[in-house]
């Protein structure tokens, strides 16, 4: 598997951790803005819990390091690809929009397991031995048969 192939596997699944912390965030702001509507003063409003408002700020900085570490491994990814196309949609999905990120880190994994397919099987061909040579591959002598052996004992004048 390529670096590539790997650093782009990885961009996604950053990807998808901030998605799921951006689902929780956007829950946790909608039970804040319900606790906020029911109270009926102004003075309520520093009433919020604590608790809550600790809590996103935790998930917000969680966020910011995963979607951090999304964009550095999703640049690095599309730096090592060696399609130009791929690394030009993931480039321009980072920045605009993920989804375009994600196709590009996607096309990315897909060229370089078609790419790995191909070298791999290329890889194996060249190390298994050549079967139409009767050949021994340790000692780099050909192997002969016995009944080959019998004919040449046969043949020698020494035997007679």
């Amino acid at each position: 598997m390529s670096k590539s192939k790997k650093m782009a596997i990885i961009g996604i699944s950053f990807s998808a951790i901030t998605a799921f912390f951006q689902i929780i965030l956007t829950i946790i702001k909608i039970i804040r803005l319900n606790i906020v509507l029911k109270e009926s003063d102004a003075s309520s409003i520093t009433k919020v819990p604590q608790v809550i408002t600790i809590l996103s700020i935790i998930i917000w900085l969680l966020l910011f390091v995963v979607y951090v570490n999304a964009i550095i491994f999703s640049i690095l990814a599309a730096i090592k690809s060696n399609n130009q196309t791929y690394m030009i949609i993931t480039l321009v999905g980072i920045f605009t929009l993920i989804v375009l990120a994600i196709i590009g880190l996607g096309l990315i994994i897909k060229e370089n397991k078609d790419k790995c397919k191909s070298t791999c099987l290329l890889e194996q061909t060249d190390k298994q031995p050549n079967l139409t040579t009767k050949t021994n591959e340790f000692i780099d002598q050909p192997i002969v048969d016995a009944n080959e052996q019998k004919e040449i004992s046969d043949d020698n004048p020494a035997n007679l």
